[in-house]
Order: structure tokens, then sequence, then C-alpha cells
């Protein structure tokens, strides 16, 4: 290009700079927003990748079914592939607070070194938030609060709840909270699910390992040597997983026969060594319990011989008792007859003495007979007296014997009594002996019984002991990553629809310009083409003008769409998650293509419209072109209607038909925006349906309780429901997931079978979409989702590939198809699924129909709830609805950027070609003015057209704009996402409204170029 051409190029930009303003503002707003939209979630991925490399994220990690023993660690950490991993023991425990209370807690335990910072953390490095790092084993670190993660104050004291299961889990159970850290593992605000407490994840927590007392580890977080070079979201990033995990279930499944090998040979020896045990304590037990009864036996043989002893003594006592009796008898006879005899000589001396006195006081015997006769008698008496001593000293002795006898008889007796209790002391410590025995042998028995009935069910575990399983779970498994990856596709899907969209009407604006330019500089172009020009060199004058402004509309387009609409997107997704530094780097094959595409649009309409012009000769194009000449329009034959039209109106009418090519631009370009509006505003529509009619009317209960598998409701579990009087209704379930494969896609879905088809439909609405027609398992066994049905285009009657949770294949034929936006179900009638996969479907879930709960009073049913030994999991189905709000939160407010795009959109369109219409027109409108037509006259003459043609494009693009909104939704949805269908009436109405507002703007706008038309203009020519 000669340095005069660039003159020239200049020259016509400084002269009609409005027009390449035009060009340059709806390029730089295509490629900016084909660019930005573009490179959005590239940019989130990328900042998320780069966020994970420096924390040297988990690509992997793996949970052990019985734990991960140190050679496991060595092992994995011999794999050439591992880069570095962090071995952990985790656990789901409740833990007191004293001001929070209790609060369903993630217990981590690293190696201490790491914890307290001396060596960095390998894997899932956090970063400090606020704090120190702990400097004694009972201090921990906790995870940054969010929606769901509670935030606790340093110092906060810890208690871990040691009941249940967890009594014998640590060895330290009060920590003291010391700082606050936020992890890669968690910096989304889900909800993190857990089967202990409320269900849900309340506190993470970060510990020694030595606080637990475990031999072994219960997750091991890998970090891939390959996968830091790859981005984390790139097919080759796949790929790579797909192989590392390959390799690492191929080595857990030889860790595992190891583990089961090394678990079933301690739990023989273990077993061995019990019934061994067992057996030295039946014999310990027996010979002992022997050695009791013999004693209990010698202790009755002895206590029979004390009572015979006691016997015989009572017998010898009586018989003692019986002979002192009969001795005392006969000494007291012998004792009275010699005191009778005593008594009688007594009477026979005093008779003597009588007989001698009256002898003497008669005279009958002398003195000397006297004398002899009281000799006698005194002889007598002295006997007498002799025998009455000796018969007070018999007496004497005898009550002397017979008290020394009584009193051996009393000892006796009281010998006899102590005999006689130490014999009843016996006799009880015998009873209670035997009872002790008795007891005793009872006692042993139980406990050998029990010990018996321990070996058995141990040697029963044992022998039914199932081999240890790695699970390897990948990045796909964390919460957060899978989170934010959804939310990243929802915008790619959005944003490679509106930016080309965008470009066209850039095309078409670039088209009515340069037309226009054209058509404005005939004459320069019929002397070139006389003076023996090509077509080629006189078209790079205005390739080169369209050229200079797409491409500067581009830089500026690139520069602010790659910097700033990742940048606002991303703040959009600081409300979901904790987000890193944004990174927007300057994506050199976006901005090629994203340029290519406007300059190549730009370039083929421009060498359109000049090879349009050039192909008149050049004394043609020498010469101004004809004005449009006026026809007769439809309207006139309605002499009726037309009779009474104004002369602006009817020259209005005229003039639309007149100029065609400004008719369609105009009608194009407004019912392309137009339709852009529609379309956003639709997709709202389309996004806010889906809260109320997937949480609400399709899915009319409130809470789901998982059990293990069984034929009915567990009893506690049933007596639980029935007792609370906040649960209104409930229905048991199968539930299970499933695979669908069709053709060379595989889609996750969940499997129902109700257990009571007829009360289901109560707790969840199947029925068709259009219709509302209710479905019946009944007549139709298999019903499918509607966002599976359109992920895989099924319908009714169509055969399904279906694999069970028990890798059961089947074939199943849709017979109808349910009203579903979130998720991928499945729903068989009990038959249906015993022909399917050969097994009955038992109960292993409950619908559950509550009153309206608070999440305080949700969070309190869970804690009971979870409490129960047969419930496995519970959860209110608000909380995944939560978690899905912030998804439409995302995409709502990408709808919001879409909006406002295209109403800048359709302001610089309508600019554009008002300002174009006006440059065309400028005589005939000079004209009105010298006919007498006030500024506003000659505005209304103009505008009128602007607001019928803005009419009509707005009413053409309200159709395109349904047709925009299926075709968005369509790319928006997946196997667990549908967007509404239906667009509601008040968004047609705002996108009419916006788009009339837009084009009253335009028209304010341009009303002030009107005013600068002067009269001379209608007398100007080219000639």
């Amino acid at each position: 290009m000669s340095r005069a051409y660039l003159k020239s190029i200049l020259r016509a930009v400084r002269q009609s700079l409005a027009r390449f303003l035009a060009i340059f503002a709806i390029v730089a707003l295509g490629v900016g927003f084909l660019a930005g939209l573009w490179s959005t979630t590239p940019d989130m991925r990328l900042s998320l990748d780069t966020y994970y490399d420096q924390q040297r994220m988990a690509d992997v990690y793996i949970k052990a079914t019985m734990g991960l023993t140190e050679e496991d660690i060595a092992t994995l950490s011999a794999l050439p592939e591992v880069d570095s991993l962090l071995p952990a023991r985790v656990a789901d425990v409740l833990v007191d607070t004293i001001d929070d209370g209790r609060l369903t807690t993630r217990v981590y335990g690293l190696p201490w070194t790491q914890l307290n910072g001396e060596q960095p953390l390998a894997v899932n490095q956090w970063q400090l938030v606020a704090g120190r790092l702990p400097e004694s084993p009972e201090e921990c670190l906790i995870e940054q609060g969010d929606a769901y993660l509670a935030d606790l104050e340093l110092g906060a004291v810890l208690r871990i709840v040691t009941d249940g299961e967890n009594g014998d889990l640590f060895a330290t159970t009060e920590f003291t909270v010391v700082g606050v850290v936020a992890s890669p593992f968690y910096f989304s605000n889900e909800r993190e699910p857990s089967n202990v407490g409320k269900g849900r994840l309340e506190v993470v927590i970060y510990v020694a390992d030595s606080c637990y007392d475990l031999d072994v580890y219960t997750d091991v977080y890998i970090v891939s040597a390959a996968a830091t070079e790859l981005l984390t979201f790139s097919d080759a990033y796949e790929e790579h997983m797909e192989a590392f995990v390959a390799r690492l279930e191929e080595l857990g499944e030889e860790r595992s026969n190891l583990r089961y090998a090394e678990i079933y040979g301690e739990g023989q020896d273990e077993l061995d060594k019990a019934r061994a045990e067992l057996a030295e304590a039946e014999e310990e037990a027996a010979r002992e319990l022997a050695d009791a009864w013999q004693e209990i036996t010698d202790a009755r043989r002895q206590l029979a011989e004390a009572r015979i002893e006691l016997d015989r003594g009572y017998a010898d006592l009586a018989e003692a008792r019986s002979k002192l009796a009969h001795e005392k008898a006969e000494a007291e006879a012998q004792l009275a007859e010699k005191e009778q005899e005593l008594e009688q000589a007594r009477q026979e001396l005093e008779q003597g003495e009588a007989s001698l006195a009256a002898a003497l006081q008669a005279g009958l015997i002398g003195p000397a007979q006297a004398e002899v006769m009281r000799q006698q008698l005194d002889q007598g008496w002295e006997q007498y007296q002799i025998g009455v001593a000796a018969l007070e000293g018999a007496k004497a002795e005898l009550t002397q014997q017979m008290a020394e006898a009584e009193a051996q008889l009393a000892q006796a007796e009281l010998d006899l009594e102590r005999g006689e209790r130490e014999y009843a002391e016996g006799l009880r410590e015998l009873v209670k002996g035997e009872a002790d025995y008795w007891r005793a042998r009872a006692e042993v028995e139980a406990e050998l019984n029990s010990a018996r009935a321990d070996i058995e069910e141990a040697a029963r575990e044992l022998e039914e002991l199932e081999m240890p399983t790695w699970y390897v779970l990948d990045r796909n498994a964390n919460v957060s990553f899978a989170s934010f990856e959804i939310n990243t596709e929802k915008v790619q899907a959005i944003a490679t629809v509106f930016p080309v969209f965008f470009l066209l009407v850039a095309a078409l604006v670039s088209l009515a310009s340069m037309t226009r330019m054209i058509e404005e500089e005939r004459t320069q172009l019929g002397i070139m083409k006389a003076l023996g020009y090509s077509k080629g060199a006189i078209m790079e004058k205005y390739i080169g003008y369209c050229g200079l402004a797409s491409l500067a509309g581009s830089v500026v387009g690139l520069v602010v769409g790659f910097r700033y609409i990742p940048a606002v997107i991303w703040q959009v997704f600081a409300s979901m998650y904790k987000l890193p530094t944004l990174y927007t780097p300057f994506r050199w094959s976006f901005a090629l293509v994203a340029t290519g595409s406007a300059l190549l649009l730009t370039m083929l309409v421009t060498v359109y419209a000049c090879n349009r012009a050039l192909s008149e000769k050049p004394a043609s194009l020498m010469r101004p072109r004809p004005p449009q000449a006026g026809k007769r329009i439809l309207l006139e034959r309605v002499t009726s209607l037309w009779s009474r039209l104004t002369f602006s109106q009817k020259a209005t009418a005229r003039n639309l038909f007149r100029y065609k090519k400004h008719f369609y631009m105009t009608v194009m370009g407004v019912a392309g925006c137009a339709a852009l509006l529609l379309t956003g505003f639709g997709l709202q529509n389309s996004i806010d349906v889906l809260a109320n009619a997937q949480f609400n009317a399709i899915l009319q209960y409130q809470l789901t309780i998982d059990y293990a598998e069984d034929v009915s409701i567990p009893a506690q579990l049933e007596d639980w429901l029935q007792q609370q009087e906040q649960v209104l209704a409930y229905t048991p379930a199968h539930g299970e997931r499933g695979t669908v494969y069709q053709e060379d896609r595989k889609v996750y879905t969940t499997i129902y079978v109700p257990q009571d088809e007829s009360s289901f439909a109560q707790f969840i609405a199947l029925q068709e979409r259009a219709s509302g027609v209710a479905l019946d398992l009944t007549a139709s066994p298999v019903i499918i989702s509607e966002t599976l049905a359109r992920a895989l285009r099924l319908q009714p009657g169509h055969v399904l590939a279906i694999e069970n949770a028990d890798e059961i294949k089947a074939q199943l034929t849709v017979a109808a198809i349910t009203e579903n936006y979130v998720g991928s179900y499945i729903y068989l009638s009990a038959t249906a699924y015993e022909a399917a996969f050969g097994q009955e479907a038992k109960a292993n879930t409950v619908l559950a129909q509550t009153v309206p709960l608070e999440t305080a009073a949700q969070d309190e049913l869970l804690s009971a709830l979870l409490q129960l030994k047969d419930v496995e999991r519970a959860e209110f189905i608000d909380q995944a609805k939560h978690s899905f709000d912030h998804l439409v939160a995302s995409i709502d407010f990408l709808v919001v950027i879409i909006i406002l795009a295209a109403g800048a959109l359709a302001m610089i369109v309508l600019y554009n070609l008002i300002n174009i219409n006006i440059e065309e027109r400028r005589r005939e409108l000079a004209t009105l003015r010298v006919l007498g037509f006030h500024n506003e006259e000659v505005a209304g003459y103009m505008f009128r057209e602007t607001a019928i043609l803005t009419a009509i494009g707005t009413l053409v693009g309200m159709p395109l704009g349904k047709l925009l909104h299926a075709f968005v939704i369509r790319q928006a949805e997946s196997s667990d996402l549908m967007l509404g269908q239906s667009i509601e009436p008040l968004s047609y109405l705002w996108a009419v409204l916006l788009t009339l507002v837009f084009a009253a703007l335009v028209c304010l706008v341009m009303a002030r170029k009107l005013r600068q038309i002067q009269m001379v203009d209608s007398m100007k020519a080219i000639e």
C-alpha cells in the first residue's frame, strides 16, 4: 500500500470518524466478548490449576477399608509415578465445644513434623490464615469457615466425643485451636457430607497423627510426578490420571491380597490363641469348681458329724440330767431316811429324857441308875448330834455335788448351744458356699460360653472376612473440585454461543457502514477505474479502512476482554469459593481466532460491497446514484385508511419500503439484539424455574434416610419415624447407583424401586412435562427422567443398556419419560427390576415428608437419626438445593452480563444504522427544513421510521430469540441438569421494552445530529 493510499485512509477516518468508531465499537464489543468469554473458563481453570500446583494438591487419594500399613506407604513411595505422598489418619467424629455445642468434625491426623512446620506439608499444603502452627500435640489447626464450616475462635477447646465406635480410636481427645488454615481440598463453600452428626461437616481440624490410637493409616494423598506439568482440566491430564488410577488400583489389589493374608493370619493366630486360652480356662475352671465342690462336700460331712456330736451331746446331757436327778433323789431319800432315823432317835432320846425325869421325879430309879441312864442318854445325844452333823455334812456335800453336777451340765449345755450356733453358722456358710458355687459356676459357664461365642463369631468373621479394598479417588471425587468444574462447564457452554452472534452483528454493521462509504465515494471509484486501476488496487483503501477499524477494535476488545470479563465472572464465583489469584494470560490462539474472525467477516463484507459497486461501468460510477423511486404501496389501496393519514405518515409508510436495504438491515440488527435480550431473560426463566419445579413440584419429600438393605424398614428406625411429630409421612424404596451405556457414552444415574407403588407418587411426582399427565409404574414399569432422555436422545420404546451397583448388566425398554430437571433417575417397578437383574430389590432408603423446618431443627433431627444403629446416611433435600442455588447464582449473573452486552450491541447497531440513514438522506431532510419543518417535525419524520423498523425488528426477534434460547439451554444442559424449556410472558415484555428503550436512547442522541443539518444542504449535489 502506497503512502498516498495510507494518507487517503487516514483522511477517510478523520472525515467519517463516527462510521469508523461504529465499526471499531462493534468489533471491539464482539471480539472482547468472544475472547473474554472464551477465555473465562480456561483462565479460571488455569488459576485453579496454578493454585493446586502451588499448594501441592493431591491428584489422587486412597481410602483403604482395612487401613494402609507402613509397607503399603513404602510401596507407594517407591512408584516412579509418585512425586510425593502424605499418609494420614482421618475420621469423622462429634466434637464438643464450649460455645457452639456439638459439631460434626473431620479430624486429620498428620505427621507431627509437617503439622508444626518443621517440614513443609508434602501434599495439600495449606495457607495459614490466622494464628500460628501447633507447638504441642494438644494443639490443632482448623479449616477456615464458610457457609457450612463453623468459624471457631482461636483458643477454643475442642473435646472429641468418645461414646460409641470412637471410644478407643483416639489417644488424645482434647485440643486447643491455635491456627486457621485454608486448604486447597476445601476451597468451595459446598456441603461436605458425613455419616455422623448432622450428616454434613461443620468443622475440619488437623492434629498430630500420634493423637490417633491406630497402627495403620486410613488415607494417603498422592501427587503424581507427571501430572504437575499438565493442566488439571485437560484431556492429557485425564488420560494420565486414568492410567495412574488404573496402576494404583492394580497395586491396591496386590497389596490388598497381602493385607488380607496378614489380617487373616493375625486373626487365625489370635483365634488359635483364644481357643488355647479357652481350653486352659475350661480346665482351670473345672479344677477350681471341683475343688470348690469338694470343699462343700467336706463341709457337709463335717456338719453332719457335728450334728451327730451335738445330738449325742444333747442325749448325754439329758442322760446326765436324768442320772443326776436319780442320784439326787437316792441321796435325798437316804438323807431323809437318815434324818428320819435321827428324828426317831431324837424322839427316843427326848422320851428317855422324859422317862428319866419322870422316873427321877417319881423316884422310881435311883441316882446310880439315873446316872447310868444319863450317861446312856448323853451318849445317845452325842451320837444323835454326830448323826445330825453327819446328816448336815451329807446334805452340804450333796448340795455341793449337785451344784457341781448342775454346773457341769450347764457348761455342757452352753457347749452344746455354742456347738449349735457353730453348726448353724456352718450351715449358713454351707448354703452360702453352695449358692456362691452355683453362681460362680453359672458365671464361669457364662464367661466360657461368651468366650466360645466370641471365638465362634471371630471364626465366622474370619471366614467371612472380605478382601480389603483400596478406593482410589481422583480430583473428581473432591467436592470443591467437582463443583468448580461443573460451574466452569456451564460458563463455557453459554460462552460458546453469544460471542459468535455478536460477530455476525458486527459483520452486518460493517456491511452497512462500508456500503455507505463506498456510495459516498462513487465518483472517486469511477475515476480510478477509468484511469485503469484494478479492482484490487481500488479496494485497498476500503479494506485498509475497515481493516484498521476492525484491527483497532480487536486490540481494544482483546485487552479489555481478556482482562476484565474473566475478572468480573471470577468475582461472581468468589461468593461460592475461597478463590486464589486469577491469572488472565493473553491467549494468542483465542486472540488470533477472534481477531481473524472479525477481520475476515469485515473484510468479506467490504470486498462484497466494493465488488458490487465496481461491477458498474466508470461512467455510471462517476454519476450519483439516482434516488430510490417512490412506489405505490399496498396500504395506498386501502383508501379509507390512506386518506386519513397525514403527509408525514404517508411519507413514512412509503419510505419504509423505498429504502429496502435500510429496512432489512435495521430489522435484522434490531431482531438480533432483541433475540439476545429475550435469550438472556429466557435463560433466567429457565434457571429460576428449577428450584420450584424440581424441589417442590417434582420432589415432594424433604428427607432421605439410607440404611442397610432389608425386606422392610428396620424396627428401630420405623419406631423413630412413627414417634416424630415432624415426620408427616414416609415410604420405603430401593435406591442404588447405576450406569447407562448408549453407544459410546456412559452416564451415571440413580435407580429407584418403590416398595409401595401406590403411595410413591405422593413423594415423587412422575409426570410428562408437556401434557402434565401422571405416570404409573404399574402401566409403565420403566420410567426414565427427562434429563437422561435428552442427554442420550432416548424416546419411549428405545432400549437402553444399564449396569446396577452389583455390576449386573441388563436391557431395559423405556416405557415413559418423566419431567425432571436436576439429577438423572430411572424408576422401575419391583417386577421389572427383578426381571432385569434377577434379584429382589430390597428396601434401603426412606423418603420422608416433614413439616417445614429451620436449619437448626433439621440438624437436630439428623443428629438423632444418625445415632440409630441401622441408619447409614440421612439428608434433607434443602441442603442439595442450597448447593444447586450456587450454580444458579453463577449462571444468573452471567445472564445479566449478556443482557447488558445485548443492550450495548443494540445501541451501537441502531446508532450506526440511524447515522447511515441520516447521511444517505441528508438532502431530503434539509429539503424538509426548507419547506418549514421544525426540528421536532424532522426528528419525528426520521425517527418514526426508526420506531416502526425497531418494532418490526423486535417482533422478528422474538421467535428468533426463542430459537436461540432453545439452542443455548441445549448447550448448557447435561445428563444431570435440564433447564426450563419455556420463556415467561414477562420476559417477552422486558425484551421488547428494553429494545425500545435502547432505540429511544439512540434516537435522543441522534436528534442532535438532525439539528445540525442546514437548509443549504438541500442545494448541494455531487455534480
